[in-house]
């Protein structure tokens, strides 16, 4: 998942009987999302809208680096 799609997190998604959702715009913010949200239901009363959280899967947070431990002191150093 690219870093600009990571920054969306709010998504207005279609929803259709029988299919998967069909995300039509990415947003930053819940109230951008909800603002345009109001804006598609008075131009497509009859479709199912929604906003929702898109967290990235969870194969992308898992490829991230990985932590590691690393001492706050040198010890060689020390005499």
């Amino acid at each position: 998942m690219l870093y600009q799609d990571r920054l969306k997190k709010w998504a207005v998604v279609r929803m259709s009987s029988g299919k998967q959702p069909v995300v039509l715009e990415r947003f930053r913010s819940v109230a951008d999302a909800e603002g345009h949200l109001k804006v598609l239901k008075k131009q497509m009363p009859r479709e199912s809208l929604m906003v929702v959280f898109d967290r990235p899967p969870v194969d992308d947070v898992a490829s991230g680096p990985s932590a590691e431990v690393v001492p706050t002191t040198d010890e060689t150093s020390a005499s």
